[in-house]
């Protein structure tokens, strides 16, 4: 329990630079989603559905940013990401096995999470309405 306190009180500008991040990016998604997004979604919800994933998993997925020897910090894997590739040159194979397990598995995972949540509002949107419109023939017709 000491040790966890400890880690804590090492990590509490990181995590609240990260918290910070976090609120930030969400309200400018959130505002650029309800602003300009309507009618894509309209037009191809599938296709929207991947991109607003991806573009979700990118900005959110966590990782830990690390030299692997003297620090690490909680942070973001696209972060991460950007930091390794340029020691792909040096240490190719080495440095691709950690960018796949340390930054893409998280993006990946993330992608699948936020994907399945669109999915299912969309699915649950869908069915809503249809009951609606069932209802109102129904009404329409006298039955």
């Amino acid at each position: 329990m000491q040790r966890t306190i400890e880690i804590l009180r090492q990590w509490e500008m990181p995590l609240a630079i990260l918290f910070a991040y976090y609120v930030l990016a969400a309200s400018f998604i959130w505002f650029v989603h309800r602003r300009w997004c309507s009618k894509r979604r309209a037009a191809n919800p599938r296709r929207y559905r991947f991109i607003f994933a991806l573009v979700l998993a990118v900005v959110f997925a966590p990782s830990v940013i690390s030299d692997f020897w003297l620090f690490t910090i909680p942070g973001l894997a696209i972060l991460e990401l950007l930091l390794l590739l340029p020691s792909i040159v040096l240490h190719p194979w080495i440095t691709l096995y950690v960018i796949s397990i340390v930054c893409l598995l998280p993006m990946v995972a993330c992608f699948g999470i936020f994907y399945f949540a669109l999915w299912f509002r969309d699915r649950r949107l869908s069915n809503a309405q249809q009951t609606v419109y069932q209802a109102m023939q129904r009404t329409a017709t006298g039955a």
